[in-house]
């Protein structure tokens, strides 16, 4: 869970601090030019499941000498004069807290590496993990002095925030973890600042993008959302000012717990039919070392997400068309499964499904990617396989992709794995020829370098194969795609979805 130090809707964070004092969060009061009276701004503080609204002017923000622990109503506080202890007895915990302070532009991440090296030459062992802090995830960094008992270490726990990171130095033991627990809910739950009209409005677009999943009698829907190599914060950003935000509003709602990051820039929503529909998320796993075999390997590898709340997740993956990078199962209490791998379909361009217990909401008519592409039904638009050898008795697979829309992918390599070269542009068909238009080169190549390859063409039956058809290249006065002079032919089978 990232925990949120942002005011949603109008509300704007006020002037930073000058540079000599503490850094300071806060919101700015409402306006009622933008606020209208009965839609207030108010900040939800969340405490064993009972959430109290308390409105917006009554607290301020966070500064690095003080923090709503302080605050007696939460806390009993005392200080010695070297380090703070808050207790809150319905924990039945207390633990020491050296310092807390908010770092507005550094990750939590960023700032584990900094701790690593300033301290990391004065201790004995020096430790960086994943960490979990009653809901909300955390890097700790854990520092053991020789000379100190291993429970005794001195540990750091920086969470992520929308706009920063918070930083706990605090000396405990094991059974103290409930009273930082409650420091760090009462810390960042007084700072969830929402308006409640667009709280409704995100309530009311997932409502009713589940009953559009659920009339299809689907377990789930799947939204392509576009293409940013960014991390969460700044791709939900993005999305707001997307024409389809008001649809896939509730999507600013997703925290750490809902959300997957891996290799790829690729950006997909899920979203369960309902309640009672269990998502959980996998690593899409292929064990290079063992046969292909459909369903085993690839197949599910470590667990991302599991979640059960109605809730939808974000994923960001997907480096390799060839390849996705997640598995997510839809699990429904009356027994129904489906698993399903996010990708963009090779053929069309648009979302790939292989059931019917998978709905394709993704806002097509909204999205400038899919609204002003021309079509064309040209009978090659698709994608298309074809195998030559390399010259030392392997075979390359060779992929290439003509879309409706005039765009074009080829791209070469052994199967399963990354391709040795990838072109990307433009094709054109006239008169029996098709001329591609290309930049390309091979991955993590700076330098790429631009062809043309002209092929005239022609759709025959495979005699092995009667369903099926062949895509024939002939090359024509240019580049080959590999070997070969004029006239030489390329059989290519089109990719078919099952």
């Amino acid at each position: 869970m990232i925990a949120s130090l942002a005011a949603c809707g109008d509300s704007k964070p006020e002037n930073d601090p000058p540079a000599d004092n503490p850094p300071t969060v806060s919101s700015a009061d409402p306006q009622p030019a933008d606020t209208p009276e009965d839609d207030p701004l108010y900040i939800e503080v969340s405490r064993e499941g009972e959430v109290e609204k308390i409105p917006v002017e009554k607290i301020k923000g966070v500064a690095a000498n003080y923090t709503i622990a302080m605050d007696p109503e939460y806390f009993t506080f005392s200080s010695d004069g070297e380090s703070d202890t808050f207790t809150y007895e319905d924990w039945g915990g207390s633990t020491n807290v050296y310092y807390s302070i908010y770092l507005r532009d550094m990750t939590a991440q960023e700032c584990a590496r900094g701790i690593e090296f300033m301290y990391g030459d004065n201790y004995a062992d020096c430790v960086t993990e994943q960490a979990t802090i009653g809901l909300y995830d955390a890097v700790a960094v854990y520092l053991y002095d020789e000379l100190r008992d291993k429970d005794a270490q001195m540990r750091f726990y920086m969470i992520d925030t929308e706009q920063g990171c918070l930083v706990i130095e605090a000396q405990f033991v094991f059974e103290m973890y409930e009273g930082l627990y409650a420091i760090m809910r009462a810390c960042f739950d007084t700072l969830t600042i929402t308006q409640s009209g667009e709280a409704n409005n995100q309530s009311s677009a997932l409502e009713k993008m589940q009953k559009q999943i659920s009339d299809e009698g689907a377990l789930m829907g799947v939204a392509y959302l576009g293409y940013y190599d960014k991390g969460m914060r700044d791709a939900v950003k993005a999305f707001k000012s997307e024409n389809f935000w008001d649809e896939f509003s509730f999507i600013g709602e997703v925290d750490a717990d809902h959300c997957a990051l891996a290799e790829g820039a690729e950006w997909y929503a899920i979203i369960p039919a309902d309640a009672d529909v269990k998502l959980t998320v996998y690593e899409y796993y292929f064990d290079y070392d063992k046969d292909y075999i459909e369903g085993v390997n690839p197949g599910p590898g470590r667990e991302y997400i599991s979640v059960s709340d109605g809730k939808a997740v974000l994923l960001r993956g997907n480096i390799s068309d060839i390849m996705p990078n997640y598995i997510v199962k839809a699990e429904e209490k009356g027994g129904s499964v489906v698993e399903y791998s996010p990708s963009l379909s090779l053929e069309n361009g648009r979302v790939w499904v292989n059931s019917d217990s998978i709905c394709d909401v993704t806002p097509y008519d909204r999205m400038d990617m899919f609204a002003d592409n021309p079509v064309t039904d040209a009978a090659f638009c698709g994608t298309w396989q074809g195998y030559e050898s390399d010259g030392d008795g392997e075979l390359y697979a060779l992929l290439l992709t003509l879309n409706p829309d005039g765009t074009a992918e080829y791209k070469y390599g052994y199967q399963y794995t990354e391709p040795n070269e990838t072109f990307r542009g433009t094709w054109e068909e006239s008169d029996g020829v098709i001329t591609l238009d290309m930049t390309g080169g091979p991955q993590g190549y700076e330098d790429f370098y631009d062809t043309t390859i002209r092929f005239e063409w022609e759709i025959d039956n495979d005699p092995s194969q009667p369903d099926t058809y062949l895509f024939v290249l002939h090359i024509a006065d240019s580049s080959p795609f590999l070997y070969g002079g004029e006239g030489a032919p390329y059989w290519m089978t089109l990719v078919t979805e099952e």
